[in-house]
């Protein structure tokens, strides 16, 4: 009887040992487990803290009013239109307009590496009844600490402004003058640019060189035509010292236009079936302003 209470007494012991044991081994996996977990939760806040970190939102805003005083065209009796309302630039009229001036836009950055960012900005122009465009879509990626080659969609660098024509806080101005940066009824290109940065004693240059093609519905005649341009390239030096910028640009481009809508829309037989331009390559003199330091948002 008594070895019996005995050998009860061992199992006992060891069934308690075992669940012991059982208890470390499952306590221990849950330790483990919650360390798992911590470090997710922390690999979790670092990699939101370094997207957050990576991409920022910008945007800007202009509002503005227009009106002339020139309510008729002038020149008397050598100007057949004297007399007849006179609309600066078909736009611009004696009545007061809230949106000839006013735009807004947003832009979003996203640096992907040290060498590589993409940037989007989207604009909504009250002339156009504020129906929003992509004006930049591209990829940026430095080749050179003083190179760096962009691709998809670029503003055209015609004039010493035009990266940031659309931003008012960019520029002294309440309007960048009409006859320079409206002559032309585009302002973006699918392409690509690469430009190097370079100094030469105190003047500090960016050189660049661009190369893409457009396609441009136009609205203002009988009928909607479509104007194409190709091989549309050039090359532009800017050049600072102190307050003072210089600005030179030479391109070149292809303008190509179907015009049979028009005949049709006109009810007359065909008269052009296309009509194309080659816009040869011509300098545009330097232009020299207080520098501006401007970001497009």
């Amino acid at each position: 009887m008594e070895s019996r209470l005995k050998l009860l007494g061992a199992l006992a012991l060891a069934a308690s040992g075992a669940v012991h044991a059982a208890d470390a081994a499952s306590l221990e996996d849950l330790e483990q487990r919650l360390s798992r977990l911590e470090a997710q939760g922390h690999d979790y806040n670092a990699s939101s803290a370094d997207w957050t970190d990576r991409v920022t939102v910008n945007g800007f805003i202009t509002y503005g009013l227009t009106r002339h005083d020139v309510h008729q065209k002038q020149g008397g009796a050598l100007n057949p239109d004297a007399g007849s309302r006179f609309n600066y630039l078909e736009r611009v009229t004696d009545e007061v307009s809230h949106r000839e001036l006013s735009r807004a836009g947003i832009q979003f950055n996203a640096d992907v590496n040290d060498k590589t960012k993409v940037v989007v900005q989207m604009l909504a122009r009250g002339r156009d009844n504020y129906d929003a465009e992509i004006q930049w879509a591209y990829v940026e990626y430095k080749l050179h600490p003083s190179v760096r080659w962009r691709g998809g969609r670029l503003l055209l660098p015609n004039s010493m402004h035009s990266q940031y024509y659309n931003v008012g806080y960019a520029y002294h101005w309440a309007a960048l003058p009409s006859e320079v940066y409206d002559i032309v009824p585009f302002d973006t290109m699918d392409g690509m640019d690469v430009t190097w940065s370079f100094n030469t004693g105190s003047l500090s240059h960016d050189l660049s060189a661009f190369y893409g093609s457009l396609d441009v519905p136009d609205n203002t005649l009988p009928a909607t035509i479509t104007y194409q341009g190709r091989d549309y390239g050039g090359i532009n030096l800017r050049s600072r010292w102190g307050d003072l910028s210089t600005y030179l640009s030479y391109s070149h481009a292809k303008l190509t236009a179907d015009l049979s809508p028009v005949d049709a829309a006109l009810g007359l037989p065909p008269t052009f079936a296309a009509a194309s331009i080659d816009v040869p390559a011509s300098p545009v003199p330097a232009l020299v302003s207080p520098t501006t330091t401007a970001s497009s948002c």
